[in-house]
């Protein structure tokens, strides 16, 4: 993948326009196809059409092997070149590209199935604001996302956007239903490109009592799907039991925490581990971890802070994590595996008090109910 030069520029793009579809203006790539007069149309188009758009000729299956040929030399320019992408690929990379590029259209970023809109990145604010009225909007890195009513039956979706450091974040709690199991996964998302993504991390953290539960991570870019980041384990996944351990009266609160983060102080993740596994030694941590079931500490000595691997996630490289680790001999700030790896168990009662979590009404989520089906549906937010 390159960028176009000043010096091949314009006989790449001369060569280019030959292979230009005359319905689309996307380029015709191999096999590609010709009427009897020569004429050539993209494959997309052509399934779509009876006769040749140049002609009005038959279309017939006749390869043009000279173009094919031709096409194997040169480089064609991103399809999503007018709205500023200046990548040129081989035809064989062309649609891998375009399938991740930056300044492709984006979706809707809601999780409200109904909703067709499509349009570029400085438009997704606006569409936000004028046709997603309800989607409460709070200000500030550190806040509190309130998702009400989590034992409602069947799939449900909590929405809230977060704006901070001149940015707008999406924060996403997801409850699953399979085989009569019931999951929620928790997310932020970037109104933004991956590349804007990456300068940023997030905390979510949930407190009961004597429990505490963080994670840390990179924020997903809108361009990504929230099913997307569920299926790469790249979110807080919990269990019902887990869910229900941390709310009160039906509502579960999640403190968010985001703040940026410079990419040059990331590194590996071995020497992590290793550091992590010699930390726990020497604070007494014991080294078996623990999962998310395992709500209770062991109280043989005073170390407040363990560490477990959960069994729905797997390592991610793209995240970046700190864990602090306290007890009443050692308390230190260390770098820590990816997001996936670990997340923070920590029972507060030995080194601090907390005061209870005060959430406003205005503070809560759109909720979303989904059917069975999967089709989504808004749902108001009868709290107000």
């Amino acid at each position: 993948m390159n960028t176009l030069d000043t010096s091949s520029d314009s006989k790449n793009r001369e060569l280019a326009t030959l292979f230009e579809c005359p319905v689309c203006f996307d380029y015709a790539l191999p096999p590609i196809l010709q009427c009897q007069s020569g004429h050539i149309v993209c494959a997309i188009c052509r399934s779509k059409l009876s006769v040749c758009p140049s002609c009005r000729g038959p279309l017939d299956n006749i390869r043009n092997l000279a173009l094919e040929k031709l096409a194997m030399t040169i480089e064609f320019p991103c399809k999503y070149s007018s709205h500023g992408c200046v990548e040129v690929v081989h035809y064989t990379k062309k649609k891998i590209h375009e399938d991740t590029c930056e300044f492709r259209p984006y979706l809707c970023p809601c999780l409200d199935s109904s909703c067709k809109w499509i349009g570029p990145l400085e438009n997704v604010m606006n569409h936000l604001l004028v046709s997603h009225k309800n989607i409460t909007t709070l200000k500030g890195e550190d806040i509190v996302f309130l998702a009400t009513d989590i034992a409602l039956p069947g799939a449900v979706d909590w929405v809230m956007m977060q704006s901070c450091f001149d940015s707008h974040f999406m924060l996403v709690l997801e409850k699953q239903e399979r085989m009569n199991e019931q999951r929620f996964y928790a997310i932020v998302r970037l109104i933004g490109t991956r590349k804007q993504a990456k300068q940023f991390a997030y905390r979510l953290e949930l407190t009961n009592n004597r429990r505490r539960l963080t994670w840390d991570a990179s924020p997903s870019s809108i361009h990504d799907s929230v099913q997307a980041a569920i299926t790469n384990c790249d979110c807080l996944t919990l269990d019902a039991s887990t869910a229900h351990l941390f709310a009160k009266n039906g509502n579960l609160g999640i403190n968010v925490t985001i703040w940026k983060v410079s990419t040059s102080k990331r590194s590996d993740n071995s020497d992590n581990y290793t550091s992590l596994s010699s930390v726990a030694k020497c604070s007494g941590i014991p080294s078996n971890p623990i999962t998310a079931d395992q709500t209770s500490l062991p109280h043989e000595e005073p170390a407040a802070a363990m560490f477990f691997r959960s069994p729905f996630q797997r390592p991610h490289s793209g995240a970046n994590q700190q864990l602090l680790i306290e007890n009443s001999r050692f308390s230190q700030l260390i770098s820590a595996p990816t997001s996936q790896d670990f997340a923070t168990y920590q029972d507060p009662s030995e080194t601090m008090d907390f005061a209870p979590i005060l959430v406003r009404e205005s503070q809560q989520p759109q909720q979303h109910r989904r059917s069975p089906s999967s089709n989504r549906q808004c749902r108001p937010n009868l709290s107000n």
